[in-house]
């Protein structure tokens, strides 16, 4: 059904000062671009302000798909895009600045930490929470869109960004409800464990249904093998058991793979 001149009309009047708030956030990250090149020392701190307004522009390109939908009953491709590749910068962005792997140890973890005194156990769960809550959405909008399976890579960086950024120290130290400290630490650790557990599992999907590439289980199987550090730290041994059956039977399913793989090639 076409649409109409009224719908495209009200559609561009209730949208543009979405837009407008696109520009202005865009504005704001060139900004924070110049004081990196004045104070090379402050980029950690300017990297997390441009993910945050990367964040609020990518629910913006949501907000604006959804106002056409509802008004013109049409999906915008192009915002939803949008805010995929804003969420995916901004968590390339960090990933890169942290130098966050799978394999990172928590004293590696505590080395990185240290480079953000000034940024509280609070404001990096809130940064980690609101990346999640963003890349929930985003993902909801794809669909089964053109990009549904590049979500396993972004819920992966995602859990490496929540690793490199959750204080095990202050989860050992804190061991009361009323400690200052308590129920921030254990959500992150939460959100840590089931970012990650998200992301083995997208990863687990995309190969059963798009390409069979036994590489995704490799990756997979990296999260897992994050998620065993983890689980051993917190001291959860029925989790720690659930996921070593399943790294166990992925590892297998991977050397049985790739010996075919080997064979087919003689």
């Amino acid at each position: 059904m076409a649409i109409t001149k009224e719908q495209r009309q009200s559609f561009n009047q209730i949208s543009t000062p979405y837009n407008h708030q696109i520009e202005s956030l865009t504005k704001e990250q060139s900004i924070l671009n110049s004081i990196i090149k004045q104070d090379s020392e402050l980029e950690p701190y300017v990297r997390i302000s441009q993910a945050v307004f990367s964040l609020q522009k990518a629910t913006l390109y949501l907000k604006v798909d959804t106002l056409s939908q509802k008004i013109q009953n049409l999906r915008t491709d192009t915002n939803i895009n949008n805010a995929r590749k804003e969420v995916s910068n901004a968590l390339a962005d960090l990933i890169k600045m942290t130098g966050a792997v799978a394999d990172m140890t928590l004293t590696e973890n505590q080395e990185v930490l240290e480079k953000f005194t000034e940024l509280s156990y609070k404001r990096r769960l809130n940064l980690v929470e609101g990346f999640r809550q963003v890349l929930d959405i985003t993902k909801e909008a794809e669909g089964t869109g053109k990009y549904r399976w590049y979500f396993a890579e972004l819920y992966s960086n995602l859990s490496l960004l929540c690793f490199v950024f959750m204080d095990f120290k202050l989860y050992e130290r804190t061991k009361n409800p009323d400690q200052d400290g308590y129920s921030e630490s254990r959500a992150h650790l939460d959100l840590l464990i089931d970012t990650a557990d998200t992301a083995a599992r997208e990863y687990r999907q995309k190969y059963e249904m798009a390409g069979k590439d036994v590489g995704d289980l490799q990756r997979a199987i990296k999260l897992l093998e994050m998620l065993k550090v983890v689980y051993s730290f917190a001291g959860n041994p029925e989790e720690q058991s659930k996921n070593e059956l399943n790294l166990t039977s992925m590892k297998t399913t991977v050397e049985t793979l790739l010996k075919k793989q080997k064979q087919d090639k003689k």
